[in-house]
């Protein structure tokens, strides 16, 4: 499986990076309505700091991972 991103401007879809792909080859396309979410970096050190707690000897729970994901959906 391959994932592309890119926008589509103008009636056409322009990659992020150029890619290729072998002819007749079948190819399906998702459009994703929502903007992803804009992190400040203060927003990004406090997440980082909450998930390092996996690796320490204080590690989050089940339940405290599940709600940081569901946070950043």
């Amino acid at each position: 499986m391959l994932v592309i991103t890119g926008i589509f401007e103008n009636g056409r879809f322009i990659p992020d990076k150029p890619v290729s792909i072998p002819e007749r080859k079948k190819v399906s396309v998702t459009i994703d309505d929502e903007t992803p979410a804009q992190w400040s970096i203060e927003e990004r050190i406090a997440a980082a700091e909450r998930l390092a707690g996996v690796a320490s000897n204080d590690p989050m729970t089940l339940e405290e991972i599940r709600n940081e994901r569901l946070a950043r959906q």
